[in-house]
Protein backbone atom coordinates (compact mmCIF):
# COMPACT_ATOMS: atom_id res chain seq x y z
CA UNK A 1 0.00 0.00 0.00
CA UNK A 2 2.85 2.35 0.87
CA UNK A 3 4.38 1.53 -2.87
CA UNK A 4 1.23 2.15 -4.23
CA UNK A 5 0.95 5.78 -2.50
CA UNK A 6 4.21 6.78 -3.80
CA UNK A 7 3.61 6.08 -7.20
CA UNK A 8 0.36 7.94 -7.11
CA UNK A 9 1.65 10.66 -5.28
CA UNK A 10 4.57 10.92 -7.66
CA UNK A 11 1.93 10.90 -10.83
CA UNK A 12 -0.37 13.38 -9.28
CA UNK A 13 3.34 15.60 -8.87
CA UNK A 14 4.17 15.19 -12.42
CA UNK A 15 0.70 16.03 -13.68
CA UNK A 16 0.94 19.54 -11.89
CA UNK A 17 4.41 20.28 -13.10
CA UNK A 18 2.86 19.52 -16.61
CA UNK A 19 -0.04 21.99 -16.19
CA UNK A 20 2.17 24.72 -14.47
CA UNK A 21 4.31 24.95 -17.18
CA UNK A 22 1.59 24.80 -19.66
CA UNK A 23 0.38 28.11 -18.04
CA UNK A 24 3.28 29.33 -17.60
CA UNK A 25 3.78 29.32 -21.34
CA UNK A 26 0.75 30.90 -21.92
CA UNK A 27 0.99 33.97 -20.11
CA UNK A 28 4.69 34.42 -20.91
CA UNK A 29 2.99 34.49 -24.77
CA UNK A 30 1.02 37.43 -23.50
CA UNK A 31 3.19 39.11 -21.88
CA UNK A 32 5.58 39.05 -24.64
CA UNK A 33 2.62 40.43 -27.23
CA UNK A 34 1.76 43.46 -24.88
CA UNK A 35 5.77 44.52 -24.44
CA UNK A 36 5.71 44.71 -28.32
CA UNK A 37 2.49 46.21 -28.84
CA UNK A 38 3.81 49.04 -25.81
CA UNK A 39 7.18 49.17 -27.60
CA UNK A 40 5.74 49.70 -30.87
CA UNK A 41 3.82 52.53 -29.73
CA UNK A 42 6.76 53.77 -27.44
CA UNK A 43 7.22 57.06 -30.39
CA UNK A 44 3.81 57.62 -30.71
CA UNK A 45 1.11 59.74 -28.25
CA UNK A 46 -0.29 57.69 -26.02
CA UNK A 47 -3.60 56.58 -26.86
CA UNK A 48 -6.62 58.74 -25.67
CA UNK A 49 -4.10 61.79 -25.12
CA UNK A 50 -5.80 65.25 -26.66
CA UNK A 51 -4.33 68.66 -27.20
CA UNK A 52 -7.10 71.87 -27.34
CA UNK A 53 -9.61 69.19 -28.25
CA UNK A 54 -7.86 67.61 -30.96
CA UNK A 55 -7.37 63.64 -30.54
CA UNK A 56 -3.63 62.75 -31.07
CA UNK A 57 -3.46 59.49 -30.40
CA UNK A 58 -1.15 56.99 -32.19
CA UNK A 59 0.52 59.49 -33.75
CA UNK A 60 3.87 60.75 -34.67
CA UNK A 61 5.29 64.20 -32.48
CA UNK A 62 6.10 66.03 -35.22
CA UNK A 63 2.55 65.17 -36.93
CA UNK A 64 0.60 65.72 -33.77
CA UNK A 65 2.23 69.35 -33.45
CA UNK A 66 1.45 69.99 -37.19
CA UNK A 67 -1.85 69.48 -36.31
CA UNK A 68 -2.14 71.59 -33.15
CA UNK A 69 -0.03 74.23 -34.73
CA UNK A 70 -2.48 74.68 -37.88
CA UNK A 71 -5.53 74.80 -34.54
CA UNK A 72 -3.46 77.59 -33.19
CA UNK A 73 -2.49 79.74 -36.22
CA UNK A 74 -6.38 79.73 -36.99
CA UNK A 75 -7.09 80.56 -33.15
CA UNK A 76 -5.28 83.29 -33.11
CA UNK A 77 -5.86 84.94 -36.70
CA UNK A 78 -9.87 84.86 -36.19
CA UNK A 79 -9.94 85.67 -32.53
CA UNK A 80 -10.07 89.28 -31.89
CA UNK A 81 -9.71 91.62 -29.27
CA UNK A 82 -12.34 94.25 -29.61
CA UNK A 83 -12.11 97.72 -28.53
CA UNK A 84 -15.22 100.18 -28.10
CA UNK A 85 -15.42 104.16 -28.47
CA UNK A 86 -17.55 105.15 -25.17
CA UNK A 87 -19.50 107.22 -27.28
CA UNK A 88 -19.68 107.03 -31.25
CA UNK A 89 -19.57 102.84 -30.74
CA UNK A 90 -17.37 102.73 -32.83
CA UNK A 91 -15.46 99.45 -32.62
CA UNK A 92 -11.98 98.21 -33.28
CA UNK A 93 -10.71 94.25 -33.96
CA UNK A 94 -7.49 93.51 -33.37
CA UNK A 95 -6.63 89.65 -34.07
CA UNK A 96 -4.80 87.90 -31.01
CA UNK A 97 -2.09 87.03 -33.54
CA UNK A 98 -1.95 90.89 -34.23
CA UNK A 99 -2.00 91.78 -30.49
CA UNK A 100 0.93 89.79 -29.41
CA UNK A 101 -0.88 86.77 -29.02
CA UNK A 102 0.30 82.95 -29.16
CA UNK A 103 -0.28 79.65 -27.52
CA UNK A 104 2.08 77.58 -26.66
CA UNK A 105 2.71 74.46 -29.03
CA UNK A 106 5.73 72.99 -28.58
CA UNK A 107 5.24 72.93 -24.58
CA UNK A 108 2.08 71.55 -24.99
CA UNK A 109 2.89 68.96 -27.73
CA UNK A 110 6.15 67.68 -25.65
CA UNK A 111 3.51 67.00 -22.40
CA UNK A 112 1.36 64.68 -24.34
CA UNK A 113 4.66 62.94 -25.93
CA UNK A 114 5.43 62.27 -22.85
CA UNK A 115 2.42 61.12 -21.56
CA UNK A 116 3.26 56.85 -20.37
CA UNK A 117 6.83 57.18 -20.81
CA UNK A 118 7.81 57.21 -17.64
CA UNK A 119 5.39 54.55 -16.81
CA UNK A 120 7.00 51.03 -15.19
CA UNK A 121 6.25 47.61 -17.05
CA UNK A 122 3.62 46.89 -15.58
CA UNK A 123 1.67 50.16 -16.15
CA UNK A 124 2.72 49.78 -19.83
CA UNK A 125 1.80 46.66 -20.01
CA UNK A 126 -1.80 46.91 -17.98
CA UNK A 127 -2.44 50.52 -20.32
CA UNK A 128 -1.54 48.70 -23.83
CA UNK A 129 -5.32 48.25 -24.99
CA UNK A 130 -6.55 50.74 -22.94
CA UNK A 131 -7.11 54.70 -23.41
CA UNK A 132 -5.56 57.16 -20.89
CA UNK A 133 -8.51 60.03 -21.64
CA UNK A 134 -5.78 62.88 -20.76
CA UNK A 135 -6.71 66.47 -21.81
CA UNK A 136 -3.82 69.22 -22.25
CA UNK A 137 -4.94 73.27 -22.88
CA UNK A 138 -1.75 74.92 -24.59
CA UNK A 139 -0.91 77.82 -22.50
CA UNK A 140 -1.47 80.98 -23.91
CA UNK A 141 0.84 84.22 -23.64
CA UNK A 142 0.29 87.91 -24.45
CA UNK A 143 3.48 90.24 -26.05
CA UNK A 144 2.15 93.27 -24.43
CA UNK A 145 4.46 95.72 -26.77
CA UNK A 146 2.58 94.33 -29.60
CA UNK A 147 -1.08 95.15 -28.27
CA UNK A 148 0.78 98.71 -27.04
CA UNK A 149 1.77 99.32 -30.13
CA UNK A 150 -1.92 98.93 -32.06
CA UNK A 151 -3.33 101.22 -29.04
CA UNK A 152 -0.70 103.77 -30.04
CA UNK A 153 -2.30 103.47 -33.29
CA UNK A 154 -5.83 103.96 -32.28
CA UNK A 155 -4.91 106.75 -29.91
CA UNK A 156 -3.79 108.53 -32.97
CA UNK A 157 -7.35 108.10 -35.13
CA UNK A 158 -9.05 108.73 -31.88
CA UNK A 159 -7.06 111.95 -30.85
CA UNK A 160 -9.46 115.24 -31.02
CA UNK A 161 -6.71 117.61 -30.59
CA UNK A 162 -7.54 120.75 -28.45
CA UNK A 163 -8.09 124.27 -30.12
CA UNK A 164 -6.47 127.02 -28.68
CA UNK A 165 -8.88 130.53 -28.25
CA UNK A 166 -7.72 132.74 -31.30
CA UNK A 167 -7.52 136.52 -30.86
CA UNK A 168 -6.39 139.59 -32.89
CA UNK A 169 -5.40 143.21 -32.19
CA UNK A 170 -8.05 145.37 -32.14
CA UNK A 171 -8.25 149.25 -33.10
CA UNK A 172 -7.57 150.01 -28.92
CA UNK A 173 -4.56 148.08 -28.86
CA UNK A 174 -6.40 145.36 -26.92
CA UNK A 175 -7.15 141.94 -28.46
CA UNK A 176 -10.23 140.49 -29.40
CA UNK A 177 -11.36 136.88 -29.12
CA UNK A 178 -12.36 135.55 -32.93
CA UNK A 179 -12.46 131.75 -31.80
CA UNK A 180 -13.50 130.36 -28.69
CA UNK A 181 -11.56 127.46 -27.27
CA UNK A 182 -12.79 123.98 -27.63
CA UNK A 183 -11.39 121.00 -25.54
CA UNK A 184 -10.35 117.82 -26.96
CA UNK A 185 -10.19 113.80 -26.21
CA UNK A 186 -7.61 111.66 -26.00
CA UNK A 187 -6.80 107.76 -25.43
CA UNK A 188 -5.97 107.25 -22.36
CA UNK A 189 -3.49 104.36 -22.95
CA UNK A 190 -2.55 102.88 -19.67
CA UNK A 191 -5.62 102.61 -18.46
CA UNK A 192 -7.41 100.90 -21.82
CA UNK A 193 -4.48 98.50 -21.65
CA UNK A 194 -5.64 97.82 -17.92
CA UNK A 195 -9.29 97.27 -18.43
CA UNK A 196 -8.23 94.72 -21.62
CA UNK A 197 -6.16 92.27 -19.37
CA UNK A 198 -8.52 93.01 -16.17
CA UNK A 199 -8.79 88.75 -15.84
CA UNK A 200 -4.98 88.54 -16.89
CA UNK A 201 -3.63 87.79 -20.14
CA UNK A 202 -4.80 83.78 -20.30
CA UNK A 203 -8.16 85.41 -20.09
CA UNK A 204 -7.72 86.78 -23.53
CA UNK A 205 -7.22 82.79 -25.37
CA UNK A 206 -11.08 83.26 -26.31
CA UNK A 207 -10.78 87.24 -27.29
CA UNK A 208 -12.59 89.96 -25.33
CA UNK A 209 -14.10 93.26 -25.67
CA UNK A 210 -13.47 96.44 -24.04
CA UNK A 211 -14.33 99.93 -23.68
CA UNK A 212 -11.60 102.36 -24.55
CA UNK A 213 -10.62 104.90 -22.18
CA UNK A 214 -10.93 108.35 -23.16
CA UNK A 215 -9.75 111.59 -21.05
CA UNK A 216 -10.83 115.57 -22.33
CA UNK A 217 -7.63 117.43 -23.36
CA UNK A 218 -7.77 120.96 -22.15
CA UNK A 219 -6.59 123.92 -24.35
CA UNK A 220 -3.49 125.47 -23.23
CA UNK A 221 -5.10 129.19 -24.03
CA UNK A 222 -8.51 129.62 -23.18
CA UNK A 223 -10.84 132.76 -24.09
CA UNK A 224 -10.38 134.51 -19.94
CA UNK A 225 -6.74 133.99 -20.43
CA UNK A 226 -6.35 136.21 -23.51
CA UNK A 227 -8.57 138.63 -21.51
CA UNK A 228 -5.96 139.10 -19.38
CA UNK A 229 -3.48 139.43 -22.40
CA UNK A 230 -3.13 143.67 -22.81
CA UNK A 231 0.32 144.28 -21.26
CA UNK A 232 3.09 145.52 -23.84
CA UNK A 233 6.08 143.67 -22.53
CA UNK A 234 8.34 144.51 -25.05
CA UNK A 235 9.15 146.44 -28.24
CA UNK A 236 11.72 146.77 -30.64
CA UNK A 237 12.07 148.40 -34.84
CA UNK A 238 14.71 148.70 -36.98
CA UNK A 239 14.13 150.53 -40.28
CA UNK A 240 14.23 148.97 -44.24
CA UNK A 241 13.33 152.39 -46.13
CA UNK A 242 16.16 152.38 -47.92
CA UNK A 243 15.94 148.62 -49.30
CA UNK A 244 15.45 148.26 -53.00
CA UNK A 245 11.82 146.37 -53.66
CA UNK A 246 12.15 143.50 -53.73
CA UNK A 247 14.05 143.04 -50.16
CA UNK A 248 11.36 145.44 -49.14
CA UNK A 249 8.60 143.04 -50.04
CA UNK A 250 10.44 139.99 -48.62
CA UNK A 251 10.65 141.94 -45.22
CA UNK A 252 6.91 143.33 -45.08
CA UNK A 253 6.00 139.33 -46.53
CA UNK A 254 7.71 138.07 -43.68
CA UNK A 255 6.63 140.30 -40.97
CA UNK A 256 2.65 139.81 -42.16
CA UNK A 257 3.34 136.01 -41.55
CA UNK A 258 4.37 135.95 -38.48
CA UNK A 259 1.36 138.99 -37.41
CA UNK A 260 -1.10 137.71 -34.81
CA UNK A 261 0.96 134.43 -33.60
CA UNK A 262 -0.05 133.66 -30.15
CA UNK A 263 1.92 131.24 -28.10
CA UNK A 264 0.39 129.42 -24.96
CA UNK A 265 2.72 128.95 -22.07
CA UNK A 266 6.10 127.08 -22.45
CA UNK A 267 5.17 126.51 -26.36
CA UNK A 268 8.23 127.29 -28.39
CA UNK A 269 8.59 130.01 -31.46
CA UNK A 270 10.40 128.82 -34.30
CA UNK A 271 10.87 131.53 -37.23
CA UNK A 272 11.19 128.77 -39.71
CA UNK A 273 8.51 126.92 -39.20
CA UNK A 274 6.26 130.02 -39.45
CA UNK A 275 7.42 131.41 -42.40
CA UNK A 276 8.07 128.69 -44.02
CA UNK A 277 10.61 127.75 -47.25
CA UNK A 278 11.55 131.05 -48.90
CA UNK A 279 11.42 130.03 -52.87
CA UNK A 280 10.05 132.00 -56.09
CA UNK A 281 7.16 129.87 -56.07
CA UNK A 282 5.68 131.31 -52.85
CA UNK A 283 6.11 134.83 -54.01
CA UNK A 284 9.54 135.46 -52.31
CA UNK A 285 11.54 137.67 -54.18
CA UNK A 286 15.39 137.78 -54.94
CA UNK A 287 17.53 140.16 -53.08
CA UNK A 288 21.13 140.48 -51.40
CA UNK A 289 21.87 137.94 -49.05
CA UNK A 290 25.41 136.42 -46.99
CA UNK A 291 26.93 133.57 -48.46
CA UNK A 292 29.91 132.28 -48.23
CA UNK A 293 31.53 135.97 -47.50
CA UNK A 294 29.59 137.23 -50.20
CA UNK A 295 26.77 139.02 -51.21
CA UNK A 296 24.47 137.34 -53.63
CA UNK A 297 21.08 137.76 -54.83
CA UNK A 298 18.70 135.11 -53.65
CA UNK A 299 14.95 134.50 -52.64
CA UNK A 300 13.67 135.82 -49.63
CA UNK A 301 16.80 137.72 -48.96
CA UNK A 302 16.50 140.24 -46.71
CA UNK A 303 14.29 138.36 -44.18
CA UNK A 304 16.70 137.94 -41.63
CA UNK A 305 15.88 141.93 -40.77
CA UNK A 306 12.98 140.17 -39.77
CA UNK A 307 14.10 137.38 -37.19
CA UNK A 308 16.85 139.87 -36.06
CA UNK A 309 14.06 142.60 -35.15
CA UNK A 310 12.18 140.11 -33.40
CA UNK A 311 14.79 138.86 -32.04
CA UNK A 312 15.71 142.10 -30.03
CA UNK A 313 11.93 142.57 -28.81
CA UNK A 314 12.34 138.74 -27.60
CA UNK A 315 15.63 139.81 -25.61
CA UNK A 316 13.45 142.72 -23.75
CA UNK A 317 10.49 141.01 -23.03
CA UNK A 318 13.11 138.59 -21.22
CA UNK A 319 11.67 135.65 -22.96
CA UNK A 320 13.98 132.60 -22.84
CA UNK A 321 16.17 132.45 -26.63
CA UNK A 322 16.00 128.61 -27.52
CA UNK A 323 18.22 129.03 -30.84
CA UNK A 324 20.19 131.82 -31.72
CA UNK A 325 23.04 132.25 -34.48
CA UNK A 326 24.86 135.53 -35.77
CA UNK A 327 25.41 136.67 -39.68
CA UNK A 328 28.84 135.73 -41.48
CA UNK A 329 29.07 139.46 -41.67
CA UNK A 330 27.95 142.09 -39.74
CA UNK A 331 24.49 143.91 -40.52
CA UNK A 332 23.84 147.77 -40.98
CA UNK A 333 20.13 147.61 -38.98
CA UNK A 334 21.79 146.40 -35.34
CA UNK A 335 24.96 146.70 -33.17
CA UNK A 336 27.19 143.65 -34.26
CA UNK A 337 26.44 140.26 -31.51
CA UNK A 338 22.33 141.65 -31.54
CA UNK A 339 21.58 139.86 -34.88
CA UNK A 340 19.74 136.72 -35.60
CA UNK A 341 20.14 135.14 -38.95
CA UNK A 342 17.69 132.40 -40.14
CA UNK A 343 18.40 129.67 -43.39
CA UNK A 344 15.51 127.45 -43.77
CA UNK A 345 16.65 124.12 -43.20
CA UNK A 346 19.44 124.76 -41.26
CA UNK A 347 19.34 127.59 -39.01
CA UNK A 348 16.66 128.63 -37.30
CA UNK A 349 15.82 131.38 -34.71
CA UNK A 350 13.52 129.97 -32.01
CA UNK A 351 12.62 131.42 -28.70
CA UNK A 352 10.26 129.78 -25.80
CA UNK A 353 6.98 131.72 -24.32
CA UNK A 354 8.80 131.94 -20.92
CA UNK A 355 5.90 133.98 -19.21
CA UNK A 356 2.88 132.04 -17.24
CA UNK A 357 0.03 133.40 -19.21
CA UNK A 358 -0.03 133.69 -23.45
CA UNK A 359 2.02 135.28 -25.40
CA UNK A 360 0.69 137.53 -28.86
CA UNK A 361 2.58 138.80 -31.08
CA UNK A 362 2.12 141.83 -33.24
CA UNK A 363 4.50 142.63 -35.98
CA UNK A 364 3.86 146.10 -38.08
CA UNK A 365 5.71 146.62 -41.35
CA UNK A 366 5.00 149.77 -43.47
CA UNK A 367 6.82 152.97 -44.17
CA UNK A 368 9.80 151.32 -43.78
CA UNK A 369 9.59 151.04 -40.66
CA UNK A 370 9.59 147.28 -38.86
CA UNK A 371 8.70 146.71 -35.20
CA UNK A 372 7.65 143.69 -33.52
CA UNK A 373 5.33 144.25 -29.99
CA UNK A 374 5.07 141.56 -27.77
CA UNK A 375 2.10 141.28 -25.37
CA UNK A 376 1.07 139.19 -22.43
CA UNK A 377 -0.26 139.33 -18.78
CA UNK A 378 0.75 141.77 -16.57
CA UNK A 379 2.65 139.44 -14.49
CA UNK A 380 5.01 138.44 -16.82
CA UNK A 381 5.97 142.33 -17.51
CA UNK A 382 9.87 142.39 -16.98
CA UNK A 383 11.91 144.86 -15.14
CA UNK A 384 14.12 147.26 -17.12
CA UNK A 385 15.80 145.29 -19.99
CA UNK A 386 18.95 146.45 -21.48
CA UNK A 387 20.89 144.66 -23.90
CA UNK A 388 24.82 145.52 -24.03
CA UNK A 389 28.04 143.86 -26.13
CA UNK A 390 31.39 144.36 -25.39
CA UNK A 391 34.53 145.82 -27.95
CA UNK A 392 35.71 144.30 -31.08
CA UNK A 393 38.04 141.36 -30.25
CA UNK A 394 39.77 141.50 -33.87
CA UNK A 395 41.83 138.52 -35.37
CA UNK A 396 42.89 137.32 -38.43
CA UNK A 397 39.29 136.18 -39.90
CA UNK A 398 37.88 139.69 -39.02
CA UNK A 399 36.49 140.20 -35.48
CA UNK A 400 34.20 138.99 -32.45
CA UNK A 401 31.66 140.65 -29.94
CA UNK A 402 29.93 139.05 -26.72
CA UNK A 403 26.54 140.29 -26.12
CA UNK A 404 25.27 140.52 -22.79
CA UNK A 405 21.03 140.77 -20.98
CA UNK A 406 21.19 142.94 -17.79
CA UNK A 407 18.08 142.61 -16.23
CA UNK A 408 17.67 144.98 -13.20
CA UNK A 409 14.20 143.55 -11.06
CA UNK A 410 11.66 145.74 -9.34
CA UNK A 411 13.18 144.46 -5.99
CA UNK A 412 16.64 145.79 -6.42
CA UNK A 413 18.45 142.95 -7.72
CA UNK A 414 20.08 142.82 -11.49
CA UNK A 415 20.88 139.55 -13.35
CA UNK A 416 23.23 139.31 -15.86
CA UNK A 417 23.02 136.56 -18.71
CA UNK A 418 25.20 135.68 -21.56
CA UNK A 419 23.96 135.74 -24.97
CA UNK A 420 26.93 134.20 -26.16
CA UNK A 421 29.74 135.55 -28.85
CA UNK A 422 29.28 136.12 -32.25
CA UNK A 423 32.27 136.31 -34.65
CA UNK A 424 32.36 138.43 -38.34
CA UNK A 425 34.16 138.22 -41.40
CA UNK A 426 34.56 142.33 -42.78
CA UNK A 427 31.55 143.11 -45.26
CA UNK A 428 32.32 143.78 -48.83
CA UNK A 429 33.50 146.78 -49.75
CA UNK A 430 29.94 149.10 -50.55
CA UNK A 431 27.97 147.21 -47.68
Amino acid sequence: MVTLDHKKNKAIALASVAFLGTGALALGVATARAAGKAARVQGKVAPGVSVAGIDLSGLEPEAAEDKVRAWAKERVTTTPITLVAPQSGRKWNIPLSEAGGRFLVDEAIDKAAAVGKDDSWFQRLWMADRERNVQIEPEFRLNEKALDEHLKKIAEKVHVAAQNARAKMGPDGGLVLTKPEQKGVRLDIEATRKAILAGGPAALADGTEAKLVVEEEAPKVTSEDLGKVGTLLASFSTYYGSSSAPRRSNVEKAANLINGKLLAPGEVFSYNDTVGPRTPRLGWRNAPTYQDGQVVPGPGGGICQVSTTLYNAVLRADLKIVERQGHSMPVRYVPAGCDATVNYGSIDFRFENSTPGPLYVAAIANGGKLTFNLFGISEAKPGDVQVVTSGRRHHSRGFSVSAYRVVKNADGTTRRESLGTSSYRPAPAGH
